[in-house]
C-alpha cells in the first residue's frame, strides 16, 4: 500500500509503505529498491522506484495434552500452516478410555478432523475404565467351598473359569459346570473355559448332576452294626465304615457275610451298588488253660469247646504221695471243687504238694495233778486249786505245725516271718481248727469240729489239745514248773541259764523271731518246743476259776467264753512265762506272729 496512493509522486516526497498480508499469509520481506523485513517502511522519492513485497503462508503452532493416553495426528509434519487439514485420534492408555476433547472446538468425536486457522492446543481427556469381580456361588452345596477369584477385570478382559479346587460337593450330586443363571438357563462354562469380561460383574452359579443312589441293608442277630456316615442312601464312590458292636452278652463278632466277606472290624467299604451285608455274631468261645503238676484237673463236663454261659466244674486228683493244696489263676481258693459260669478264658493252676502229715507222739493216759496250791508268787489265781485229773491216751504233735505243713493242707501261708520249718503264725483259733478238719479229711478221718466249731471228741480226726492234755504233755506228767528243772519254782537248775537255752527259744536267745521247730532239746516225752518259740492255742475256752469246777476225767474246758486258752510262752517271753502251768488267753479271731498250735488225735488202735 502506498499512502497516499498516487500514480506519481513529487521529487523528494516521502511515502509510507505498509505490507498487509491476506488471511492465511504473513509478510516476510521487501525486495527491489526497498529492502528489509519490517512491514512498514518510509521512502523518499528521489527517483522512480520498483518495489516487491513478499508474503508467505501462515505457520500454525500445535500443542497436545493427553494424560493417561496419547493423541495421534495425521498427517504428521514438522510444520503446519494455515488451512492445513488434520485428523486427530485420542488413544487411551491401558485401563482408561477417552471421554472428550477440551480445545477451541466443541467436537467430541474420536477420531476428529480439524482445519488449522490459528495456534492451538488439543487436549484429550481420559477416565479409568471400570473393573468388575467374578463371583462363584452355590446355595445348596453340603461340603467344600466355592472358589474365590480375588482378581478384578476390565470389560473385555479374558477371564479363566475356575476349577472346583475347594472340592465343592452336594450330597447325592456331582458338580457339572458353572452358569450365569442359578437355574442353569444362562451361559454355561466348564472349569478352564475362557470368557470376555462383560461390562458388569459376573456371577457364576454351581450346577449339579444328580447321582444314582444305592442302599446298604444290614442284617444281624445277637449284636448290632453302626455305620459312618449313617444315611438312607449312598452314591457311587462313597466310603462307609461299618463297626460290628457286641451288644448282647456272651456273643462276639465273627465275620461279615453276603455282599462283603472278612473278619476285619471295623471295615471300610466303597459303595458301587446297593448291598446286603450280614454281621455274624456267635457265642463267645473260651479256652481252658489248666496247669498242674503231681496231679490232674478234672473238668465236668468234658467238651471239645466251651462257650459263654456254660457251667463248668473243676475238681482235682492228686498223684500218689501228694495232696491238693490250692487253686490259683482266675480264682484263689482251697476248696476241692470250684464252679464257673464262663464269661472269660480260664487260666487255672492246681497246686499239689507232697503229703505232709504232722509227726505224732503217742502218750499213755493216766492220772496227774493239774494246777497248784503253792503260794509262791509266780503262781496265779487261775492256776488254783491243784486237782487230780485222769486222761485217756492220745497222740500229740511232736512239733508245732510248720508253715510247710499248714500250706500243704490250707494252700496258704499267712506267717509274717516265713520258712518251711518255722512254726506257722499269724493265724486265729478258727484258722487252726479249720486246718484240723481239713487235715482229717485229707487223711480219711472224721472231722472233729462241726459248723459252729464245737469239738465232738468221739470223732477220730485231728483237733487242738485240751488244756489238760497240753499241760500233761508239757510237764511229762510231773509236778514241777519247768520240765527241765528239779523243783517246782525255778526255771533254771542251779541258776545255770544255759539250761533254759538248751530247751527253749525265748526272749534271751531268739533275736526277736521264731526259730525252726525242734531247734532245742525235747522234753522227756520227746516233744519239742513245749516251752517257748510260739504260744500254742488249746481247744478250751478260758475261765479264770475253771479249775474249781473242772471234771476229773478228760476235762474239755468251759462250754462257752470269749477267749481261748494259749500255753507255753514264745520267743518274746521271759523264762518265768515258760512254766507248764502258766495260763494265758486270747480272742479266737486274734492273730499274732508269736502264736501257733499243735494237734492231737485219739491213740491209734
Amino acid at each position: 500500500m502506498l499512502p497516499p496512493e498516487k500514480e506519481e509522486y513529487a521529487l523528494d516526497e516521502s511515502v509510507i509503505l505498509t505490507a498487509k498480508a491476506f488471511e492465511g499469509y504473513t509478510f516476510s520481506e521487501w525486495e527491489g529498491d526497498v529492502e528489509g523485513t519490517e512491514s512498514q517502511k518510509t521512502i523518499t522519492m528521489d527517483a522512480n522506484k520498483a518495489i516487491i513485497a513478499h508474503f508467505s503462508p501462515q505457520s500454525i503452532d500445535i500443542d497436545v495434552v493427553a494424560e493417561n493416553g496419547t493423541i495421534d495426528i495425521t498427517p504428521e509434519k514438522e510444520e503446519y500452516f494455515y488451512n492445513d487439514t488434520l485428523q486427530l485420534e485420542a488413544i487411551a492408555d491401558s485401563g482408561y478410555y477417552f471421554t472428550e476433547w477440551k480445545d477451541t472446538s466443541a467436537e467430541s468425536e474420536n477420531p476428529r478432523t480439524v482445519i488449522l486457522t490459528e495456534d492451538v492446543t488439543f487436549t484429550a481427556l481420559f477416565d479409568s475404565l471400570p473393573r468388575f469381580a467374578v463371583t462363584y456361588h452355590s446355595e445348596d452345596h453340603t461340603s467344600g467351598e466355592v472358589p474365590v477369584d480375588s482378581n478384578t477385570y476390565m470389560p473385555g478382559e479374558t477371564v479363566i473359569i475356575a476349577d472346583n479346587e475347594n472340592e465343592l460337593g452336594r450330597e447325592g450330586y456331582s458338580f457339572s459346570s458353572w452358569n450365569t443363571v442359578s437355574e442353569g438357563t444362562g451361559a454355561s462354562f466348564a472349569p478352564g473355559d475362557t470368557v470376555r469380561m462383560p461390562d458388569s460383574a459376573l456371577t457364576l452359579h454351581a450346577q449339579w448332576r444328580r447321582l444314582p443312589t444305592y442302599t446298604i441293608e444290614i442284617h444281624t442277630e445277637n449284636g448290632s452294626v453302626s455305620r459312618i456316615p449313617d444315611k438312607q442312601a449312598y452314591t457311587r464312590g462313597d466310603t462307609v465304615e461299618l463297626t460290628a458292636e457286641e451288644t448282647v452278652e456272651g456273643y462276639a463278632f465273627k465275620k461279615w457275610d453276603q455282599d462283603i466277606e472278612g473278619e476285619d472290624n471295623p471295615i471300610t467299604i466303597v459303595v458301587d451298588s446297593s448291598m446286603e451285608i450280614e454281621a455274624v455274631f456267635t457265642r463267645k468261645e473260651y479256652t481252658l488253660d489248666l496247669i498242674t503238676e503231681n496231679g490232674s484237673i478234672l473238668v465236668i463236663p468234658e467238651e471239645d469247646a466251651y462257650y459263654h454261659g456254660d457251667t463248668v466244674k473243676f475238681t482235682h486228683e492228686a498223684d500218689t504221695g501228694y495232696w491238693f493244696a490250692r487253686w490259683d489263676g482266675v480264682i484263689s481258693d482251697v476248696t476241692d471243687t470250684v464252679i464257673f459260669v464262663l464269661e472269660e478264658d480260664i487260666e487255672l493252676t492246681a497246686t499239689f504238694v507232697p503229703r505232709t502229715v504232722p509227726a505224732m507222739v503217742e502218750l499213755s493216759g493216766g492220772e496227774y495233778v493239774m494246777g497248784t496250791d503253792t503260794n509262791f508268787f509266780i503262781y496265779l489265781r487261775d492256776e488254783r486249786p491243784a486237782h487230780t485229773i485222769s486222761l485217756s491216751s492220745f497222740s500229740i504233735g511232736k512239733y508245732p505245725i510248720t508253715q510247710r505243713e499248714y500250706f500243704a493242707v490250707m494252700g496258704e501261708n499267712p506267717s509274717e516271718v516265713t520258712g518251711d520249718t518255722l512254726p506257722v503264725t499269724n493265724i486265729s483259733w478258727y484258722d487252726a481248727v479249720r486246718y484240723c478238719n481239713a487235715l482229717s479229711i485229707k487223711e480219711g478221718y472224721d472231722p472233729v469240729y462241726d459248723t459252729s466249731w464245737v469239738a465232738d471228741f468221739s470223732k477220730n480226726g485231728y483237733r487242738l489239745p485240751t488244756e489238760a492234755e497240753w499241760e500233761y504233755a508239757a510237764g511229762t506228767g510231773k509236778e514241777k514248773a519247768f520240765y527241765w528243772s528239779s523243783d517246782s519254782t525255778t526255771p533254771v537248775e542251779d541258776s545255770a541259764s544255759h539250761i533254759v537255752d538248751t530247751y527253749a527259744v525265748y526272749w534271751a536267745n531268739s533275736n526277736g523271731r521264731p526259730a525252726p521247730v525242734g531247734s532245742k532239746e525235747p522234753n522227756d516225752f520227746g516233744l519239742y518246743d513245749m516251752a517257748g518259740n510260739v504260744w500254742e492255742m488249746c481247744n478250751d475256752w478260758y475261765h479264770q476259776d475253771y479249775y474249781k469246777s473242772s471234771p476229773r476225767e478228760n476235762p474239755p474246758g468251759p462250754s462257752s467264753g470269749s477267749s481261748k486258752v494259749r500255753r507255753g510262752g514264745s520267743f518274746e517271753s521271759s523264762a518265768m512265762e515258760l512254766r507248764k502251768g502258766r495260763r494265758r488267753f486270747v480272742g479266737p479271731t486274734r492273730v499274732s506272729s508269736a502264736r501257733g498250735f499243735r494237734v492231737v488225735r485219739p491213740m491209734t488202735e
